[in-house]
């Protein structure tokens, strides 16, 4: 009889020491533990975005296993619910038109976000340095 418990008392004690892992496991979803420990600035600022910045806020949600009409169904009616959600600043859902207002607000308002912005650096040639610029502390 106590060789027969014996098999399940071992089982059970694995069991629990799975349990006791599992739960003093740490996940982590941050992204930046990929990147080197002692980062550049501009490194840290990238480091900065993903910890803090707008991305770390951005939720993607996929709806599967219906068909396309039911889907395309769902995913309007989610993303109707979710823009009157105050808990959400945007909501997409495929659509650019708010991205599309926002560009045309940014577009005309473009020489007022700063004093030393000119319109000389939306030119070919203010553009070509920004960019050169931005190469340069790429490499």
């Amino acid at each position: 009889m106590k060789a027969a418990r014996l098999p399940v008392a071992i089982w059970l004690g694995l069991i629990a020491v799975c349990v006791l892992i599992v739960v003093r496991t740490e996940f982590s979803t941050d992204l930046a533990a990929f990147l080197p420990r002692s980062p550049t600035p501009a490194q840290q600022i990238l480091v900065d975005e993903l910890r803090e910045g707008v991305v770390s806020r951005l939720i993607l949600i996929g709806i599967e296993g219906a068909p396309q009409d039911r889907l395309a169904a769902l995913s309007a009616g989610l993303a109707a619910r979710l823009e009157h959600d105050a808990r959400f600043a945007y909501m997409a859902n495929g659509e650019q038109d708010q991205l599309r207002a926002d560009g045309e607000f940014l577009l005309r308002n473009r020489y007022l976000l700063s004093a030393q912005v000119a319109p000389e650096r939306f030119s070919i040639a203010g553009l070509r340095a920004a960019l050169e610029r931005q190469l340069d502390l790429l490499g």
